[in-house]
Formats: C-alpha cells, structure tokens, sequence
C-alpha cells in the first residue's frame, strides 16, 4: 500500500508542477525557451537568471530583460521573434 500510495503522490506532483508550468509559460512571450537566443548577446548565465526571474515573477522575458541588460525594446523584439527563431 505504501507503494501505490507514493506513486499516487508522485503522479499528482508531476501533474500539478505541469499544469503550473504550463500556466506561466502560456505564449510564446513567457516562454523560457527564448532566452537561448539572448545567451549569445549576454551569456549563459545572465540568461539562466533571467529565464529563472521571469518564470518565477509571471514576467515575459522581455520584460526582464529590459530591467537586466543595456538592450533596447526594438533590440530584444528582434532577438526574441519566435517567427524568426524558426527560420
């Protein structure tokens, strides 16, 4: 019993930590992923730590990265196009 017990427990973390997850990274905007197009231009770590903000605070990464880096809103809508980060 202790067995199914803690499956059930860990099915239901999993669940909940995915619905979250899904939650705040809704659009393309909140998505985490697009900091790997910044991570040329500031570095990986800047990137990690805003990726980490931004998650954390409901931010866009846009909107992060405006407060944490010299990069101007026409430079950061440039760099985070998903459109152009397909091509």
């Amino acid at each position: 019993m202790s067995s199914s017990l803690s499956q059930s427990f860990s099915f239901f973390l999993n669940k909940l930590m995915f619905s979250n997850f899904h939650k705040r990274c809704s659009g393309p905007d909140k998505n985490p992923i697009l900091v790997t197009a910044l991570n040329p231009i500031i570095g990986y770590d800047k990137g990690a730590k805003i990726a980490k903000r931004a998650y954390a605070e409901g931010k866009t990464l846009k909107e992060v990265a405006l407060e944490e880096t010299d990069l101007s809103e026409h430079e950061l809508d440039k760099i985070l196009d998903p459109l152009k980060l397909t091509q």
